[in-house]
């Protein structure tokens, strides 16, 4: 590689970050996930939250798919392989878990959300109102 060509792909690198583009499973902020649903730039968010927890409150156009249902209902989001995709759970312990069936189907960037829920909701971010399923 000639020295004008890795100039080139360093200086390319380094707007990485600055494009928003991160390492695979690198965990999102609820500011930086917050920015890019204003922006009408978010990646699908998958809420692998119970029913019940999920219709009392859930970032807006989240997915739900509970934890203990995911295995089964993987094909509804298949399409999604190939991106990005936040994966959030209350607390962080579903997500985790979530996250190694979604690589293990061969899912390529699942992200997850630093401090899940309950960060989102503790940083004031917008959640859609309880009971709302299609918002």
């Amino acid at each position: 590689m000639s020295v004008l060509s890795r100039l080139a792909t360093t200086a390319l690198l380094a707007l990485v970050p600055v494009l928003g583009a991160a390492e695979p499973g690198t965990p999102i902020s609820p500011t930086e996930l917050a920015a890019r649903i204003e922006a009408g730039a978010a990646p699908p968010v998958l809420d692998v939250r119970t029913p019940g927890e999920f219709l009392a409150g859930h970032i807006p156009g989240a997915i739900n798919i509970p934890l203990q249902e995911l295995e089964q209902r993987i094909g509804e989001i298949a399409a999604l392989r190939d991106g990005e995709l936040v994966v959030h759970c209350e607390r962080g312990p579903r997500a985790e878990y979530a996250d190694r069936i979604l690589r293990a189907r061969g899912f390529a960037d699942p992200r997850p959300l630093t401090g899940h829920m309950r960060a989102w909701r503790a940083s004031g971010r917008p959640v859609t109102p309880a009971g709302c399923t299609r918002c």
